[in-house]
């Protein structure tokens, strides 16, 4: 578990890790500069998969020239998406999700 400090008792985390299932214990420091690819390809498969985020994501937006573009913007992509099937994939692994929870 990522620390800036000694463990904090009170910490409703801190109760249930033990030294045993430290994730962080005895691992090396790594550069950020290895983190920026994961972030890429994390980024792009969200916008693959999840145009339907990335839609109600740019509706959010305060009003203004530039927002405008990029709602018609992610509308336009979710459409693609939709179209191309990657959209649909996401929706039907959230709606398999959603049966197994029983929602």
């Amino acid at each position: 578990m990522a620390r800036n400090g000694p463990a904090n008792g009170d910490h409703h985390l801190s109760r249930l890790m033990t030294r045993e299932l430290d994730p962080t214990d005895g691992a090396r420091a790594e550069p950020l500069c290895r983190l920026w690819p994961a972030a890429v390809a994390g980024t792009l498969v969200l916008l693959l998969l999840n145009g339907q985020g990335l839609e109600k994501w740019v509706g959010r937006l305060p009003e203004s020239p530039v927002a405008n573009t990029l709602i018609a913007a992610g509308q336009e992509w979710k459409a693609l998406m939709d179209r191309l099937g990657p959209g649909r994939a996401f929706d039907a692994a959230r709606k398999a999700f959603q049966e197994f929870r029983g929602q």
